[in-house]
């Protein structure tokens, strides 16, 4: 497909990410998303954006050294989470308190010492 030089290009900065075809997304500013049916709620600190597209899909979308599936409902972004002792609820930087699903717990564990065992050697 050619590009007339009338047309103007689409360009998107490196670090943003297209969710719809209307909506692009810088992954590190997302605390964390949440999955509405077939909806999903973008948490950013200071909004909330509602999208058309089912949790799943925006999990694919997303690169997945950053962000991780706690629970069916909801998919966060490592870098945002304090954990409790037992690891069973983490408090995002919005106050947020989200259980992770017993399921996912022992992966996460392991997720979690994983990334800080990396950042000590970095």
């Amino acid at each position: 497909m050619l590009i007339s030089p009338l047309e103007p290009k689409k360009t998107f900065a490196m670090n943003e990410v297209m969710i719809t075809i209307r909506t692009k997304v810088a992954p590190e500013k997302i605390l964390f998303c949440e999955a509405d049916i077939n909806y999903t709620k973008i948490y950013y600190k200071d909004r909330m954006d509602i999208v058309a597209v089912t949790l799943k899909d925006v999990e694919k979308r997303l690169d997945s050294s950053l962000f991780y599936r706690i629970h069916k409902s909801y998919l966060v972004n490592i870098k945002y989470i304090a954990c409790g002792s037992d690891f069973r609820e983490i408090e995002m930087p919005n106050n947020r308190l989200i259980v992770v699903s017993r399921r996912r717990m022992s992966l996460f564990k392991k997720m979690l010492k994983q990334k800080s065992m990396t950042k000590i050697l970095i």
